[in-house]
């Protein structure tokens, strides 16, 4: 691979990362709160405004996903993407790294029921309820994935502005890179990595709920999901699926109206097919987190329970996010700075040698004292790969969920 290429590449995508994440925080976001844009409308406009000077180098975000492109003989048709797909909600089924969200047929519906939710509160009576508040929209709309490609910086501009809405600021993200960490005691909680323990946890509730043997090791990835069916079909319990605090008849009714008009062309939406188990339990669960945000004080006792280690991880976010500031890169930085993200992008790669001192070099160039540590700290932070090893979760994520609660549970306080 060139590498001097590849560095290019990189700089470019990092500007226009940065520059469009500015602007939505100093321009759009303020502007629909003060105008009381309907949040779903803030939400796909927002989306648009992060591809719109280059849809594919805005899906070339996250440095793997550039090198997978760059280095692959064949190209990933999932990267032929129009700005009008990534404006409205998306028309076609969707993975994150093979952990299939919600199907496109259910997705107006279930939008349009989550979307209320989110802004059906006027006000919160403690800071401990918006933190609660915060975290079940941030699971829901990650689980929702509304938009083929941007769920992660649109969602979380979403909860900045939600923030502002109730006069609490806030920002997961320091910089418009999206990537900063604040200290390395927060790199178990790094989003991505939170998001892979969320998807875990999902299939744990569904193949559990739907009686699948407890020694089953419960993947993440849909066909290997489809395959773990399959096998324990004949043998399963078919136990009913039960959801906590008693609404399991509220949430199977509000399924029901969601499901009613299901067309019966798609072979894989027929009862009786795996696929069907998993598409309907994904339904239930989005009206169940629907619930929890309408109440998220009665209910959120429940849903951590359901799902410890993400809604935990998303708990500890949101408290460290109320307590910082994001930080637009001045315009006599952002060469500077993207060219040292690029170099960051590199090392996390591997194609960095040791022996080069380039990042180093590049970072002492920032007189900017607070981006200069910034940066730094960056350059010293893992992959996300690395994260993941770090938080014991092997072979990327795919491992036993008791293992996994062991490992973890025991390190991290929960309670808020």
């Amino acid at each position: 691979m060139d590498t001097q290429a590849f560095l290019r590449q990189r700089r470019d995508t990092h500007a226009l990362v940065r520059c469009a994440s500015d602007n939505v925080r100093s321009d759009l976001i303020p502007r629909f709160v003060a105008e009381k844009t309907p949040l779903l409308d803030s939400y796909l406009s927002i989306n648009q405004h992060h591809f719109a000077r280059d849809v594919h180098m805005g899906q070339m975000a996250q440095a793997d996903s550039a090198y997978r492109f760059i280095t692959s003989e064949k190209r990933d048709p999932y990267y032929q993407t129009t700005l009008d797909e990534l404006c409205s909600l998306r028309g076609i089924r969707g993975n994150v790294g093979g952990f299939e969200v919600v199907h496109p047929k259910f997705l107006k519906s279930l939008s349009s029921k989550l979307f209320a939710a989110l802004v059906a509160h006027e006000s919160f009576t403690s800071e401990t309820l918006f933190i609660r508040y915060i975290a079940i929209a941030d699971f829901a709309l990650q689980l929702l994935h509304p938009v083929k490609d941007g769920t992660g910086r649109t969602g979380e501009d979403i909860m900045v502005l939600l923030g502002l809405h109730h006069q609490r600021p806030l920002t997961f993200s320091l910089t418009g890179y999206r990537a900063s960490l604040d200290n390395s005691d927060r790199l178990l909680f790094h989003r991505h990595v939170t998001e892979r323990i969320g998807h875990i946890e999902f299939i744990t509730a569904f193949l559990f709920g739907i009686g699948v043997p407890a020694q089953v090791i419960y993947p993440t990835h849909i066909l290997e999901v489809i395959n773990a069916l399959i096998k324990t079909y004949e043998s399963r319990s078919q136990s009913a699926q039960i959801w906590p605090d008693g609404l399991t008849d509220v949430i199977d009714k509000l399924s029901e109206e969601i499901m009613q008009d299901l067309a019966s062309d798609d072979p894989l939406l027929t009862q009786g097919h795996p696929y069907f188990d998993y598409a309907s339990f994904y339904v239930k669960e989005l009206c169940y987190l629907t619930l929890c945000l309408e109440d998220p004080d009665t209910l959120f006792d429940g849903l951590l329970k359901r799902y410890p280690l993400s809604m935990g991880c998303r708990l500890l976010d949101v408290q460290v996010a109320l307590k910082r500031a994001y930080r637009p890169t001045p315009p006599s930085l952002g060469v500077l700075t993207d060219g040292v993200m690029a170099l960051i992008d590199l090392k996390r790669l591997g194609l960095l040698k040791s022996s080069d001192r380039s990042l180093e070099k590049a970072v002492s160039l920032i007189e900017d004292d607070v981006f200069a540590t910034l940066l730094d700290l960056e350059s010293r932070s893992p992959s996300l790969e690395k994260l993941l090893e770090r938080v014991g979760v092997p072979n990327g994520w795919d491992m036993s969920p008791k293992h996994f609660r062991t490992a973890l549970h025991a390190k991290m306080n929960w309670t808020l």
